[in-house]
């Protein structure tokens, strides 16, 4: 959360805690603590350097901020990675495999991929995708 209000072409915020931060990160904002902003694009970045700085965190960021960024807004470290989920992987020597797994969605989510990753030719039989209503249990 932000301790102080922070203004257009500033390129810094000081912020209440920063635990688990770290530099080359995009800072969400306006976030919801059950995640339910998820995926957030609301980003201002990335974050060049973190500093203690009193009781407050400086947060000094590679742009200037383009809009006034109110005191008490809530906000979270998006760290930049590999945004696929790593399901399965599968080695099949000569036979056929079986595999599945359930896959949670990010709650905002419109859209989603499937991505397969071999090393040499394979032969796809009966593949199935099916999507579950919202309250099914895991």
């Amino acid at each position: 959360m932000l301790s102080h209000v922070a203004k257009k072409g500033e390129n810094s915020l000081l912020i209440f805690d920063t635990s688990r931060w770290a530099p080359k990160g995009m800072i969400a904002l306006d976030v919801a603590e059950d995640g339910s902003d998820l995926p957030n694009r609301n980003l201002i970045g990335p974050v060049t350097s973190i500093k203690l700085m009193g009781g407050d965190y400086l947060v000094n960021l590679e742009k200037p901020l383009e809009k006034d960024i109110a005191s008490e807004t809530k906000v979270r470290m998006h760290l930049p990675h590999d945004s696929s989920e790593h399901v399965k992987k599968i080695t099949a020597k000569g036979e056929w495999v079986s595999c599945g797994r359930r896959i949670q969605a990010l709650p905002k989510a419109t859209r989603a991929q499937v991505f397969i990753m071999a090393e040499q030719a394979i032969l796809f039989q009966d593949v199935h995708i099916e999507v579950f209503p919202e309250n099914l249990a895991e």
